[in-house]
């Protein structure tokens, strides 16, 4: 399935992109497989507690170069 981006123009995209660690926008699929995961049988020992799906722009450093 073809990627969209449908939330944010052209240049929003590219500024976002630059402050992300990974360089690039999250996707469907993203949150997809955090939600597999605690769905599964690896984290079932995991309780109470939050998972941010956000590639890292919660990290308050400098950007990666």
């Amino acid at each position: 399935m073809p990627r969209r981006e449908v939330f944010s123009p052209p240049a929003e995209r590219r500024r976002l992109r630059g402050v992300h660690r990974g360089r690039r926008l999250g996707a469907p699929a993203d949150v997809a497989e955090a939600v597999a995961f605690l769905a599964s049988d690896g984290a079932r020992y995991i309780t109470g507690d939050s998972l941010i799906v956000s590639g890292g722009i919660g990290v308050h450093t400098a950007p990666c170069r």
